[in-house]
């Protein structure tokens, strides 16, 4: 028996091992929620931009899909083209009869910026970057920004597009993550399309937002299987115990 409790801790200081190299960026992780249910009326969420190392311009939000996951529902803006490193804003949450609503504070201008909004509390991330061309295949060196989006990435590629709708570089990862301490999440952009550059640096320093308050909707896949593999180990070890 003892054996055996020694083996079921080990097992448990290994998870948390593993839990720690979270911090290694993850292209996985789609949805996450809010973990702060207090402040407010039912819970908030801070967001701030971090970095910014790019030519063009982007804006930063969140979006919400169907049941299925193939659809997505509505978008909801958190920074536009023209918010700056050192931007802050919280995103307040409410659920009324069973529907979440959200609002936007802007803690940079110390005002509200967005009144309540009919959303949800488990969302994916996107950008939609302005290369400062109307081509979305053009490969110049122009940095004027036309203040409009040429193209929209998620952390779920299957949404990946063009600002017409068309559906592009839907097998590249452009957006990453990392989650530490069990509320924030770090959210890196790397911006250049694949025909709009040919040749990507994928240095994911486009545009970083950071984000408290906030967790994974479901567990990466990773983590389920680990954590699968070790409660087969643990079953094994309890069934040779028992013979």
């Amino acid at each position: 028996m003892l054996k055996l409790i020694k083996v079921f801790l080990i097992s448990i200081v290994g998870c948390f091992l593993l839990a720690g190299s979270a911090m290694a960026m993850s292209f996985t992780q789609d949805y996450w929620t809010n973990t702060d249910s207090t402040t407010g009326a039912n819970g908030e969420a801070t967001f701030n931009i971090t970095v910014e190392q790019a030519g063009y311009e982007s804006t930063f939000g969140l979006y919400s899909v169907n049941e299925a996951g193939d659809t997505i529902l509505d978008e909801y803006e958190v920074f536009s083209l023209g918010n700056e490193v050192g931007t802050s804003k919280g995103l307040n949450f409410k659920l009324t009869s069973g529907l979440w609503s959200v609002q936007l504070f802007n803690y940079t201008t110390n005002s509200v910026e967005k009144d309540w909004y009919e959303f949800t509390n488990v969302f994916g991330f996107y950008y939609g970057v302005d290369t400062g061309t109307d081509s979305h295949y053009a490969n110049d060196e122009t940095d004027v920004e036309s203040g409009t989006i040429d193209f929209f990435f998620y952390t779920d590629t299957l949404f990946n597009k063009l600002a017409d709708g068309t559906s592009y570089d839907t097998d590249i990862e452009h957006i990453g993550t990392t989650w530490v301490n069990d509320s924030h999440v770090t959210v890196y952009l790397d911006d250049q399309g694949s025909t709009r550059d040919p040749s990507p640096d994928r240095d994911f320093t486009d545009m970083t937002i950071t984000g408290d308050d906030l967790r994974p909707a479901v567990p990466e896949p990773a983590t389920l299987v680990l954590l699968g593999f070790g409660l087969l180990g643990l079953a094994g070890i309890t069934r040779r115990k028992v013979s």
